[in-house]
């Protein structure tokens, strides 16, 4: 969500500082999360990251209070009810339906099996149904040289791109989108990697002063030896990338009459 919201504010030049207000910066993020301890974490960590900011410029997450808790059974369209006053002043109560529709949907390092992907396959499929026109769908996580995330790729592409989305009003279908090399990767001894040890070392450094006893010696040697200037562990993870496309039906002389 940190690195979409970076995206965005680059790409659309809106949204630079935290002064012009929620819901002014020009695009919306929202995320599917169960823990209320880690919607908790991020409100705070979120607060704090946006007024600690070296560069002023924010980040467009939404602390706690995203819309989706649990992925299974995902509603892409709900209806709540609200009471207001009329025009006599009389309250009334009336029901107001919210659609979410979305450029981007990103699953990270999510989908780990393939029983879970099938188990998941209405909420997968829901998920491009749901995107707009050019919509793209971005599916992160492990290498699929293991046997194992093969088979879930295999899955994923194949409820994806296999499904037609058309109703009434549009024809429409997810296509495999080809971005050459779909494994990318940074290394603890690149510029990326030194920034990561800096910071780790920063964090470890704190909780050795103030919470020794907590940090189990096997975590902690891992900790020390990751931080190391010589330690140059390459990490990997592959991209796929799909996109929605859909065009209006053509109406015939007769629907039209």
């Amino acid at each position: 969500m940190f690195a979409a919201s970076d995206f965005f504010v680059h790409v659309l030049g809106t949204g630079e500082k935290l002064d012009e207000g929620w819901g002014n910066q020009g695009f919306a993020i929202d995320y599917v999360e169960k823990s209320k301890s880690f919607r908790n974490w991020l409100h705070h960590f979120t607060e704090y990251a946006n007024v600690a900011s070296r560069s002023g410029r924010p980040w467009w997450v939404p602390f706690h209070h995203g819309s989706f808790h649990d992925f299974k059974e995902l509603k892409f369209t709900s209806t709540h009810y609200e009471t207001q006053h009329d025009g006599d002043g009389d309250l009334i109560t009336r029901p107001v339906t919210k659609k979410h529709r979305y450029d981007l949907v990103v699953f990270s390092n999510f989908l780990t099996t393939k029983d879970q992907v099938q188990s998941f396959s209405k909420e997968l499929q829901d998920c491009a149904r749901y995107l707009r026109h050019k919509g793209i769908m971005l599916v992160v996580g492990a290498r699929g040289t293991d046997t194992k995330y093969e088979e879930v790729y295999a899955e994923v592409s194949r409820l994806i791109t296999e499904t037609s989305y058309d109703n009434y009003k549009l024809i429409a279908k997810c296509v495999a989108v080809d971005i050459g090399d779909p494994v990318m990767s940074y290394s603890w001894a690149d510029s990326y990697g030194k920034r990561l040890k800096s910071l780790t070392k920063s964090v470890f450094s704190q909780l050795q002063s103030r919470a020794q006893g907590a940090i189990p010696q096997s975590v902690g040697k891992t900790l020390e030896k990751s931080v190391l200037p010589g330690y140059s562990r390459k990490i990997e993870w592959q991209v796929f990338v799909f996109k929605k496309l859909a065009r209006p039906r053509k109406v015939t002389a007769n629907e039209q009459g």
